[in-house]
């Protein structure tokens, strides 16, 4: 078992209070909104999150959400309990580490952005299925930082390239496939959990068409549209060499492609204030 060493992040008992309650809820056969919200309002990170989610330029409401209820039933039970999840892995051990993680949450808000657009422009997903498997995509990141702590944020932000290599010299994985491990722990969707696997390795999509893996390609674009030119998170993508063949089978064109390079930089502000707090 290559991922036995990370085995009791699984453990209930290791996991925070908020997130146990947030899966015991929603795994009841019936369960009310109102018991989902209760739980909510007792995480103030989570309400934050699941709140400003909702009002986030991504689900275009014209009015603001206030409440919490409301937020709920925007994003829907399954978005809940995902932000769960990952509220509760990016909590970090000091403040030194807090930095790091409100970076990579920042990336990862940026790549789902991005990845969004994408899909509504190719048409080949649902942008909502797009928008989560773009957040989620480094999971793996941050379950290798509750594993190893301030260790692997020296790993990760050491030298340009090759984050996979070191993860591997050090490791024995990469956050990829533990990214993909944690998916299916918690039962994401199995395309979902096949774009965290393959998000640097898309090409492997390109030779397998016929396999059910529309959102790879989408989350690999919409990480080197985010990535291009910036420190710190380039290094977590490398083109792969099928670069132009992945961007084709997307029918994206030129001017699609600008296009939504120039809304992400519209949102700028909009994405620097949902993780300020």
């Amino acid at each position: 078992m290559p991922y036995k060493k990370l085995e009791h992040l699984l453990d209930i008992s290791t996991l925070p209070v908020t997130l146990k309650r947030v899966n015991e809820v929603i795994s009841k056969e019936h369960f009310s909104l109102d018991d989902l919200v209760k739980v909510i309002e007792s995480d103030q990170a989570l309400a934050t999150r699941v709140v400003g989610m909702a009002n986030s330029a991504f689900y275009g409401l014209r009015g603001k959400v206030l409440s919490i209820k409301r937020a709920a039933v925007i994003l829907g039970y399954e978005m809940v309990r995902n932000i769960a999840v990952s509220v509760s892995l990016f909590t970090a051990k000091n403040e030194r580490d807090r930095l790091f993680l409100n970076a990579l949450w920042h990336h990862s808000f940026e790549v789902a952005l991005a990845s969004s657009l994408i899909a509504e422009e190719a048409g080949i997903v649902k942008k909502e299925d797009a928008f989560f498997a773009g957040l989620i995509n480094d999971i793996g990141r941050v379950v290798l930082y509750q594993a190893y702590g301030p260790a692997y944020i020296a790993l990760s932000i050491k030298g340009s390239f090759g984050l996979e290599e070191r993860e591997y010299d050090a490791y024995g994985f990469t956050h990829p496939g533990v990214g993909a491990w944690f998916g299916e722990a918690y039962n994401f969707h199995e395309d979902t959990i096949k774009a965290i696997r393959f998000h640097h390795t898309p090409e492997r999509w390109l030779q397998n068409p016929e396999e059910e893996m529309n959102l790879t390609p989408v989350v690999y674009i919409g990480d080197c549209m985010v990535s291009g030119g910036k420190e710190k998170f380039a290094m977590d993508i490398i083109e792969s060499e099928m670069h132009e063949e992945i961007l084709q089978s997307l029918c994206l064109s030129d001017s699609a492609y600008e296009k939504i390079k120039a809304e992400l930089k519209k949102r700028e502000a909009e994405i620097s204030k949902f993780y300020a707090y």
